[in-house]
């Protein structure tokens, strides 16, 4: 009989499962506590960062059809915003929500661009 779980290799996992319950039991008394050092920090600040880029950008387009320009430099404002917002989820150890806060400046100005001409036309 080949028998792949040995005693010690067991052993090793029964003290892997309750080091594993521990540090959970700690994870989940510092959020009841409200102790954010412990706590899963959450991207609020990019989430933030994301929504004042797409309003903005809904400011953009001239809705009213007045004919009146807005300044060249605030069509980079999205795409600051989205790189500052992916800068704050970097710092918080949140490399997808850096990803997505970063895309999301980069694409939300083709967006509103394609959403014009469909709504408006040519």
């Amino acid at each position: 009989m080949d028998d792949t779980t040995t005693p010690a290799s067991a052993d090793q996992q029964v003290v892997h499962l309750i080091e594993h319950q521990e540090r959970r039991r700690r994870v989940d008394s510092a959020v009841d506590q409200g102790d954010e050092t412990h706590a899963p920090s959450r991207p609020i600040t990019t989430w933030v960062l994301m929504f004042l880029a797409t309003v903005l950008t809904l400011l953009l387009p001239d809705w009213t059809g007045s004919g009146a320009l807005r300044p060249i430099w605030l069509f980079s404002v999205p795409v600051l915003l989205g790189i500052v917002g992916a800068v704050f989820a970097l710092k918080d150890g949140r490399p997808w929500w850096a990803a997505m806060s970063a895309l999301w400046g980069f694409l939300l100005i083709p967006a509103v661009i394609v959403a014009t001409t469909l709504i408006s036309g040519p």
